[in-house]
């Protein structure tokens, strides 16, 4: 149970943390973040937004969202 609660803990300072961090630097904290708790890593990807990215296909040249 307590294990539990320490995690619970951890993932509401690691989401506070977020909040207050630069929204430009949200997927570079993200990382950060993951390497310092890597045992919050699949609720941490699921609670916070990360941008998305435009790419180009390298045969059609058609963009597409990643």
């Amino acid at each position: 149970m307590a294990d539990y609660e320490e995690n619970e803990q951890q993932m509401d300072c690691a989401l506070d943390l977020m909040r207050r961090l630069p929204p430009q630097s949200v997927e570079e904290n993200l990382v950060t973040l993951l390497e310092v708790l890597p045992e919050l890593t699949e609720d941490l990807l699921a609670a916070v937004d990360q941008p998305l990215k435009v790419r180009q296909d390298a045969h059609s040249g058609k963009e597409y969202l990643v």
